[in-house]
């Protein structure tokens, strides 16, 4: 099976103990999917946070674009509270400088303190029914927290716009778990679930929701298909608030299980 985007190997090599933490970047889930399918937790941070210093050629800076503002470093580990650890020690002035950085404290310390945004669905890209039971679990068992739940965007509101509002924003990483290397051109290749077969394209969509607008982003971990493939549910925080969406993981993690050593 693929571990997903230009991350996938460092992914692989965490959650098979190798490493205890791995740095990535993330662009187009390039963060967020590997982590999804090798069952540990990946954080895009928000936008501009993590200095992209170094992870480039040297030479003159790149000429800022859209896809540059998108473009995320961050870090995978095990545990939510690695990403915190990574986070602090990462982000922050790219050079010294009269300023100083710190990562804003969490708005909540308890899951039945949160207000949750949920979207587990949606027709652009349907989630396949093994990734969506399991997504569907973890949300019973939020609820069971005593954590405040609202399901859906509210009407004529971006989705966006939307998960700026909660406390964090719940929704799949992917529609579907790892799946066997397709060698074919990008437009030739499909995704085979149990429903049906679909394009390879259609990954990006639970992703650009928080690319789109730089917001901080982890996937967690949240259990394993009836074939033992990993899937990660993505937890979006409000903009610089990147503490909050680890917090909530963190939480999280404790009613859902988080990472789970595989077979070897």
């Amino acid at each position: 099976m693929s571990p997903g985007g230009s991350t996938g190997g460092g992914a692989a090599a965490l959650s098979a103990g190798m490493t205890f933490l791995e740095y990535g970047s993330d662009l187009v889930g390039s963060i967020r999917v590997p982590a999804s399918f090798c069952g540990v937790y990946g954080l895009k941070p928000s936008a501009g946070i993590v200095p992209l210093s170094g992870f480039g050629p040297p030479g003159v800076p790149p000429t800022l674009t859209e896809s540059a503002y998108m473009s995320s470093l961050g870090p995978l580990g095990r545990f939510a509270a690695d990403l915190r650890t990574a986070l602090r020690v990462t982000a922050g002035p790219e050079a010294p400088t009269a300023y100083t950085w710190a990562l804003p404290r969490s708005r909540r310390t308890r899951l039945a303190d949160f207000r949750v945004g949920y979207v587990l669905d949606h027709p652009g890209a349907p989630v396949s029914s093994e990734v969506g039971a399991l997504l569907s679990d973890a949300v019973d068992a939020l609820a069971a927290t005593g954590a405040t739940l609202a399901e859906g965007w509210p009407g004529g509101v971006e989705p966006v716009r939307e998960a700026e509002s909660f406390g964090v924003f719940l929704c799949p990483s992917n529609f579907t778990p790892a799946f066997p290397h397709d060698a074919r051109p990008f437009d030739q290749r499909t995704i085979l679930t149990p429903e049906c077969e679909r394009p390879y394209t259609d990954q990006p969509f639970w992703i650009s929701h928080a690319s789109l607008p730089g917001l901080p982003a982890v996937v967690e971990p949240v259990g394993r298909t009836p074939a033992g493939l990993p899937v990660g549910a993505q937890i979006v925080g409000p903009l610089y608030e990147d503490d909050t969406a680890i917090t909530f993981a963190e939480l999280l993690g404790d009613v859902v299980g988080g990472y789970e050593r595989p077979p070897l």
